[in-house]
Formats: C-alpha cells, sequence, structure tokens
C-alpha cells in the first residue's frame, strides 16, 4: 500500500494540471484514487458515502465502518482558500461526535480533531502540501491518519492526539523562551543581572559590580533602540492591518499571521520569522537546512555563539539571528519565502 500511495503522490507532484481542477475533477483524480489505495472500497456507499447529511447539512464524504461515522471529509476546488471553509466543517464534526475531519482543495490538506474544546483554529493536527512537501513524508502523514486499517481500529485518532499534543508542546514552549526572553532583557533586568554576573565569575573567577553590568545593558539597548529607529519605514496612510509581503509596514505590535490560510498565533516579529522558519523546515527538510547555511550564513548557523541574538529553529538543529528592527524581521521572511519559491502572498500578517 505505501509504495503504490508513494507512486501516485510522486505522480500528483509532476502533473502540472491538478491547480486548475474543479473540485468534481478533484474528487475523481485525486481523493478516489487516495482513499482508494488506502484501503477504502470507494464503490460502497456504506463505507464511503457521498453527500452525507449530518442534521444541518452535507459533508462530501463520510468514512464508515458498519454504519458508524469515523471520518468527515470535505472537498473544495484547488483554488479555494481553506480558511474561510473551515468553520462549517468542524461544526458539523462537533455536532456529530466525529473524531476525525478533513478538510482539502486535493493539494492542501488539513486535519482535525473536531471533538477537542478548544478553539477552532487549535483543532488542526497535521498540514499535507502535495506540491510543496516532501512525498515520503505526505505518504506517511496519509497512512497515519487516513488508512482505513488505522481509522477502524483507532490508531488514526491515537496518532492524531500524540501529533496535536507534541505541537502544543512546541508551540508552549517557543511562547515560553519568548517570554523568559523578554522578562529577561525589560528593565530593571534583574535576572538578567544575576545571569550575566554568575556566568562573568565562572569564567574569569572574579564577580563584577551591579553597576558595570546595568551601565553595559544601558549602552546596548540604546545603541540596539537607535540603530533600529535609523532602519524604521516612513509611515505610510491607508495601510491595511493585515499587511501582505511587498509593501513597506510601520512598526506595529504583532498578533499573528497566516502562512498558506493557515494561522499562527504570535506575539513577536521576532516569534514571526522563528515560526516561519520552522513551518518552512517542515515542508522542505534537509533542503531547508542547506539552502539556508550555504545561501544565508550570516543569518543561520549551526553554532549559537556566533549570533547575537540567536534562536533555535524547532528539530531543524540549526540557529537563526533574531537581534534585527520589524523592518528587517519581515524583509528577513520575504527573503526566505522566495528562497523557497513560495507566493509573497502566501504570507500576512496582523497588526491589529
Amino acid at each position: 500500500m505505501r509504495d503504490k500511495l508513494l507512486f501516485f503522490i510522486k505522480s500528483l507532484k509532476d502533473n502540472n494540471q491538478i491547480t486548475g481542477y474543479d473540485e468534481a475533477a478533484v474528487k475523481q483524480a485525486i481523493i478516489m484514487p487516495i482513499l482508494q489505495i488506502l484501503g477504502w472500497d470507494v464503490f460502497n456507499v456504506n463505507e464511503v458515502k457521498p453527500e452525507h447529511s449530518t442534521g444541518g447539512g452535507n459533508v462530501d464524504f463520510a468514512l464508515m465502518e458498519d454504519g458508524e461515522n469515523k471520518l468527515f471529509l470535505e472537498v473544495k476546488n484547488t483554488g479555494i482558500e481553506l480558511e474561510k471553509q473551515k468553520d462549517q466543517l468542524l461544526n458539523y464534526s462537533y455536532k456529530v461526535g466525529i473524531p476525525l475531519a478533513i478538510l482539502t482543495n486535493g493539494i492542501v490538506w488539513w486535519f482535525y480533531l473536531p471533538s477537542l474544546k478548544i478553539p477552532w483554529e487549535k483543532r488542526m493536527f497535521c498540514t499535507i502540501d502535495i506540491i510543496q512537501q516532501d512525498a515520503e513524508y505526505i505518504t506517511d502523514r496519509f497512512v497515519d491518519f487516513l488508512s482505513k486499517e488505522n481509522v477502524h481500529n483507532g490508531t488514526a485518532e491515537k496518532k492524531a492526539e500524540e501529533a496535536h499534543r507534541r505541537l502544543q508542546i512546541q508551540d508552549k514552549i517557543s511562547a515560553t523562551i519568548q517570554e523568559v526572553w523578554d522578562n529577561l532583557t525589560s528593565e530593571p533586568y534583574e535576572s538578567l543581572i544575576a545571569l550575566i554576573s554568575d556566568k562573568v565569575k565562572k569564567m574569569c573567577g572574579d564577580e563584577p559590580e551591579h553597576s558595570k553590568i546595568i551601565q553595559f545593558l544601558q549602552d546596548y539597548f540604546t545603541s540596539k533602540s537607535e540603530t533600529d529607529k535609523r532602519r524604521k519605514p516612513n509611515k505610510q496612510v491607508g495601510v491595511s492591518s493585515t499587511q501582505q509581503y511587498g509593501k513597506k509596514s510601520p512598526k506595529k505590535p504583532i498578533f499573528g499571521f497566516y502562512f498558506k490560510g493557515k494561522p499562527y498565533e504570535v506575539r513577536t516579529w521576532k516569534g514571526m520569522l522563528v515560526k516561519l522558519c520552522e513551518i518552512l523546515f517542515s515542508i522542505h527538510h534537509r533542503e531547508f537546512v542547506d539552502k539556508v547555511l550555504n545561501m544565508m550564513p550570516q543569518h543561520f548557523t549551526k553554532t549559537r555563539n556566533e549570533l547575537r541574538e540567536p534562536r533555535e529553529i524547532t528539530n531543524a538543529r540549526i540557529w537563526i539571528e533574531t537581534n534585527l528592527s520589524a523592518e528587517a524581521t519581515e524583509k528577513r521572511c520575504r527573503e526566505l519565502l522566495e528562497l523557497f519559491g513560495h507566493s509573497k502572498n502566501d504570507l500576512r500578517i496582523k497588526t491589529n
């Protein structure tokens, strides 16, 4: 099954026509073959039921076992932005008590645990992009979460819960790291002074006076602030609060961003840069590491002490420089998108 699915996924990657498929073509040329390879009897309406009524509306496919709904699958054409479609599917799934739900336009697949009692956007546990991601990775995720055997015996739900748990842990770690750093680098610097004092004493044997550390920190952050001000773009009138790349944006507080329609919560510009790198790594894997180290060596490194303000990219085992102004951070994100062949419109920034 896996080899056959891998071959089919690679054939989709080579098919330039799929980006223009309407909903019927997506179902016929992508959805049904994938389901069939994964063990589903697509010609048995008691197993793969099309236009299944949920009581409040219809879902494109209900995957069933002995008359019991196991998974809802909603299909759109390849030009549809999934972000605007998720609420209906998740509503249906939640009310019926479906353990797993998938929203797809044939190319991008969003996997959900709809019964979780948390905001809709946080119920997603996996994203597949047939064009952008590695074929091996895609194949493994389909087998894990959508094969008939795993869905029927409950393995798919267990794997989904574990994947969701790992995502929550990584998000929590990223947010906590940022919070710790913000606390360390905010006046009056007590925690940072104690940390620096301890490190200096261990390295040279003598404990520095706190007044000397305070003076160093004040000089450092004053210099950094002046540098950021020099880089600040001219104020523009009428700029949308949701910024698209290619436009200069003022240094407003950031509240999150969308990548390919999927929302991500961040509270700092640096957090957005790191999160975008983690997303690109999940898509491009080894290629991401090789490219950024070779083509952006002044910004990425395997050794954290080579950078002024390093942040680790989760699972990639490399570090990125985040000692940047908001404008420079946005520019760096744009450079990364272009480097890996993504559209500048794939990313939108929420600033209010």
